[in-house]
């Protein structure tokens, strides 16, 4: 590639070679990208079986968790909620506005990441959050290269 670069910045290359050229780079980026998504979807894939995993063997007992430390990695399972807001003049937004006291009318917004949040937390305590709010799992984990030892 670099030699390609070089020869295309000091104009070496005919008309049909940069042709070639800006062809094969666009294939190779549409290549790579479509790699990233499938890896991408891979990665999401067994975060969800590693969170799933933990989140079944420590449901009752949390004195020994299970660890997940490979060779290169390791991965921290995590469960965090994820929310959706009611509509406004449905009967769940209804009821969301009665909890926080507020007209259904008033110019009021929600903040459905805050609300996610705070969803995590009651899920946490065995609570749920909000009236009116639909609240789900989501099951992920944090992958992090393991340092190398050695010289």
């Amino acid at each position: 590639m670099m030699d390609t670069t070089d020869a295309v910045q000091k104009r070496r290359l005919t008309n049909g070679q940069l042709a070639d050229a800006g062809f094969l780079c666009r294939e190779i980026a549409t290549y790579c990208d479509e790699l990233r998504k499938e890896a991408s979807a891979r990665q999401d894939l067994i975060g969800k079986l590693i969170a799933i995993d933990y989140t079944e063997k420590t449901a009752n007992d949390l004195s020994n968790p299970p660890q997940y430390k490979g060779d290169l990695a390791t991965a921290q399972p995590d469960v965090k909620m994820e929310s959706e807001l009611p509509r406004r003049g449905d009967e769940n937004y209804a009821s969301l506005c009665r909890h926080f006291g507020v007209s259904e009318d008033a110019p009021v917004k929600f903040d459905f990441k805050l609300m996610a949040e705070q969803a995590t937390i009651a899920a946490e305590k065995g609570q749920s959050a909000f009236p009116g709010v639909k609240s789900w799992p989501k099951f992920y984990a944090i992958f992090r290269k393991r340092p190398q030892s050695g010289g």
